[in-house]
């Protein structure tokens, strides 16, 4: 089973896989692959909008190759940002997004969960964990991104659920989405 954690930084997508895999086992995965570390810190410093979608959309493709390869292996995937991180921060910053080019990353045997946050409590966040350059230039399109987020899951995840992390502890969100998983039909 692939779960995949999408939404704006500073909503605790990468706190919560790691408690989902404490939780159920299995593999975690992030966006871009780490093998594009590097070159990503110089897409998020220097490039346009569309460079960067170039890249990062390079970046989903190499996932879903590694990520289809794992689901081999392990029985489950917790993936921190996909396609949906890639196309809803692109679109708020103007690069040109083939959303339907991209919506083929998504998975049959996948949910997807977007984790939302209000304003306030992701600059509390941001002052906590620090503020990346990519962070940086989407602080302006916050409401913007959000709603592609929204939007995008919509139409395009089959299954999927929406969790506003702005009131609950690490712990309560987790248990929110151990919730959703095991009420799938294809939790096994």
């Amino acid at each position: 089973m692939i779960v995949v954690i999408e939404g704006i930084d500073g909503t605790g997508k990468s706190t919560l896989c790691k408690n989902l895999l404490q939780n159920l086992g299995g593999i975690g995965y992030a966006t871009p692959p780490k093998i594009l570390t590097e070159e990503r810190k110089k897409i998020d410093k220097f490039s346009s909008p569309q460079e960067s979608f170039v890249f990062y959309s390079r970046g989903i493709e190499i996932a879903f190759t590694e990520i289809a390869q794992l689901s081999e292996l392990h029985r489950f995937i917790f993936i921190d940002r996909y396609w949906v991180s890639t196309v809803a921060t692109h679109l708020a910053l103007g690069a040109r997004v083939e959303v339907s080019k991209m919506a083929k990353y998504e998975k049959l045997n996948s949910t997807t969960v977007l984790l939302t946050v209000n304003g306030e409590k992701q600059s509390l966040r941001f002052n906590k964990r620090g503020i990346t350059d990519g962070d940086q230039k989407l602080l302006k399109h916050f409401d913007e991104v959000q709603g592609n987020f929204r939007d995008l899951i919509q139409k395009y995840c089959r299954s999927h659920s929406t969790i506003d992390t702005s009131e609950f502890s690490e712990i309560e969100v987790c248990n929110l989405v151990l919730d959703h998983v095991k009420g799938l039909s294809f939790y096994q």
